[in-house]
């Protein structure tokens, strides 16, 4: 499981933005048409039923976008995305893929399922595990452990095609989500340059989880 990509729907980014606009310098951006883009700076406008991809040397509608770092540890930004976090500090740097499509989404606090366009983050399995929120650096070294091994052993519950997240609907492309008020509390590559913890105690407990009558154990918690 710890072989397998995540795919995270960024929660608050899909249901407030309705445009997005990107800083990606080393990057490969490619639409529906396979068509692929050059520019550094541009911005997704989200007109219901289609996109408008709009950079200072074009403007054009597509279906769906795709934009890839050329290297893994290389971020994108969506820089009018305004999360940060509790000292302020803007949260909208990523690791990973972004894709921008239609997607089946249920809204929280509300019982139906709606599709629309939405924004997922789709990264390797360590990586997503270095943007978890659950810990600070004035804690215990053990207890960060610990917060490790919960985090962990959550999101490789729902990464097993035996489960599936009650909000997540069927036949989407995520399978977590970033909102930790559905999921877990994924914050992205601004983890990497704040809290500086959380990765070796990552790498610490790389190869432990927590078994239970020898299954996965499903351990909820709250940091």
């Amino acid at each position: 499981l710890t072989k397998k990509d995540v795919s995270v729907l960024l929660y608050e980014a899909s249901t407030t933005l309705s445009s997005w606009k990107f800083l990606c310098q080393q990057c490969t951006v490619t639409d529906d048409k396979w068509l692929v883009y050059t520019d550094s700076i541009f911005t997704i406008t989200n007109n219901g039923t289609s996109l408008t991809y709009a950079s200072k040397n074009q403007t054009t509608t597509i279906n769906n976008i795709t934009i890839q770092p050329k290297k893994s540890e290389w971020a994108s930004f969506i820089t009018n995305y305004k999360r940060t976090s509790y000292a302020g500090i803007a949260r909208n740097n990523f690791y990973g893929k972004l894709t921008i499509s239609q997607q089946k989404i249920k809204k929280l606090w509300e019982s139906n399922i709606s599709t629309q366009y939405v924004l997922v983050n789709t990264l390797p399995f360590e990586l997503y595990m270095r943007g978890i929120v659950e810990s600070t650096d004035n804690q215990p070294t053990e207890k960060i452990k610990t917060m490790t091994l919960l985090a962990k052993n959550y999101i490789l519950f729902y990464l097993d095609p035996a489960h599936r997240h009650p909000s997540i609907p069927t036949w989407t492309n995520y399978n977590a989500v970033d909102d930790p008020d559905i999921f877990q509390k994924y914050a992205w590559a601004w983890v990497d340059s704040t809290l500086k913890l959380w990765k070796p105690a990552l790498e610490s407990t790389k190869n432990q989880v927590v078994m239970y009558n020898n299954n996965l154990a499903f351990l909820s918690y709250f940091s």
